[in-house]
C-alpha cells in the first residue's frame, strides 16, 4: 500500500488507522524514534548543557566582580571613618586622665594656682596704689608710718586676691573648654566606631548573600553540564 493510500485509509477508518498503516505490526512502532534522532537529541542536550554552564560561569564571574567592588567600597568607607575613630579613642584616654586629675579638688586647684604669676594689669594697679598711698601719707605727714604700711598691705592683698581669682577663673574656663572638646571628640569617635561596625555587619550580610548566589550559580552550571553530558551519552548509546 502506498503512503498516500495509508493516510487516506487513516482518515476513513481512524479506529484502525495505526494497524492499517503498519499492518501486522505494533501501533507503537510507528512512533519509535530513529536512533539518529536520539543521537541528535543527545547532542542538543550536550550543547544546551554547555550553554547553560557558560551562562552560569558568567553569572559567577559577575558575582565575584560584585563581591570585589563591594569589598573595595566598604574598605574605602572604613578608611574614611577610621581617623575619626582613632581621634575619638585618643580623646577618650585624655578625658579619662583629666578626670582622674580632678579627683581631689584641693590638689587640683593648688596645682593650677602653683602656676600663677602676677598679671601686667595687677602690677600696674600695685604701682598706682603705692603712688597714691605715698602721696596721701606725705600730705598727712605719715609717710613710712605703720598706718601707711598697714593700708598698703590691705590694698595689696585686695589687688592680689582679685588677680589670683581672675587667673583661676580663666584657667578653669579654658579647662572647661578643653574637657568639652575632648567629650566632643570622644563622642565623634564613638559614632564613627558604631558606623564602622554597622558597615562591617552590612558587608558581612552582603557577602553572605553573594556567596549563596555564587554557590547556586555553580550548582546550576554543574547540574546543567551533567544533564547535558548524560543526555549526550544516552543519545550516543542509541547509535551503538
Amino acid at each position: 500500500m502506498s503512503w498516500q493510500a495509508s493516510i487516506q485509509q487513516m482518515f476513513n477508518n481512524p479506529d484502525n488507522s495505526l494497524n492499517s498503516i503498519n499492518p501486522g505490526g505494533s501501533s507503537a512502532s510507528m512512533f519509535t524514534m530513529n536512533p539518529w534522532m536520539m543521537g541528535g537529541a543527545g547532542l542538543a542536550s550536550l550543547l544546551g548543557g554547555i550553554f547553560n554552564k557558560s551562562g552560569a560561569d558568567n553569572l559567577g564571574s559577575n558575582i565575584r566582580q560584585g563581591m570585589g567592588d563591594i569589598t573595595n567600597y566598604a574598605n574605602q568607607g572604613l578608611a574614611f571613618l577610621d581617623p575619626y575613630n582613632q581621634a575619638g579613642q585618643a580623646a577618650l584616654g585624655q578625658y579619662s586622665q583629666a578626670l582622674n586629675g580632678m579627683s581631689n579638688p584641693v590638689d587640683y586647684v593648688n596645682n593650677i594656682m602653683g602656676q600663677y604669676k602676677q598679671s601686667p594689669q595687677s602690677q600696674f594697679n600695685t604701682q598706682e596704689m603705692l603712688r597714691a598711698a605715698n602721696n596721701a601719707s606725705a600730705a598727712s605727714g605719715q609717710l613710712g608710718s605703720p598706718a601707711e604700711q598697714m593700708a598698703i598691705s590691705r590694698y595689696q592683698n585686695q589687688i592680689d586676691s582679685t588677680d589670683q581669682q581672675q587667673f583661676l577663673n580663666n584657667a578653669l574656663g579654658v579647662n572647661s573648654q578643653y574637657m568639652g572638646g575632648l567629650q566632643g571628640l570622644a563622642g565623634m569617635g564613638y559614632g564613627a566606631a558604631g558606623q564602622m561596625n554597622q558597615n562591617r555587619l552590612g558587608l558581612g550580610d552582603e557577602m553572605a548573600q553573594m556567596y549563596q548566589n555564587l554557590g547556586m550559580a555553580n550548582m546550576y552550571g554543574n547540574q546543567s553540564m551533567g544533564s547535558g553530558i548524560g543526555g549526550f551519552l544516552g543519545g550516543l548509546a542509541s547509535l551503538l
